[in-house]
């Protein structure tokens, strides 16, 4: 995922230095969706609530954000963004078991693209 998603935005996924836990796991619903329910199980109690309540950015939106930001040069069209924000949310599954298959992604919209022709 990582392989993908760095040279389209720039930067790595969670790129933040030493974050804390709560931060990281809100920031990964609000990207991915809820956490499976046995995970959300083994929160300390009274924090399970109140950590997926605040809203953020989706994956989407976040992947706007950073791909048209500025005077940054574009090398994608916003549906190529759309695409892949897609691709990385297949990707991030939680569980392994329901991620897509290495050769199921390569049937992929996002690898069936020809970007140099013209």
């Amino acid at each position: 995922m990582v392989k993908i998603f760095e040279p389209v935005v720039g930067y790595p996924p969670f790129d933040k230095f030493m974050p804390k836990k709560d931060e990281l796991i809100r920031e990964w619903v609000s990207m991915f969706g809820d956490l499976p329910e046995e995970w959300r199980e083994r929160l300390p109690l009274g924090r399970a609530t109140d950590m997926f309540e605040s809203e953020q950015v989706t994956l989407h939106d976040w992947l706007h954000e950073t791909h048209f930001e500025d005077d940054k040069k574009q090398c994608f069209s916003k549906a190529e963004i759309d695409t892949l924000g897609t691709l990385l949310q297949l990707m991030m599954q939680y569980r392994p078991s329901d991620r897509p298959k290495a050769s199921d992604l390569l049937n992929y919209t996002w690898f069936q693209r020809k970007p140099f022709t013209t």
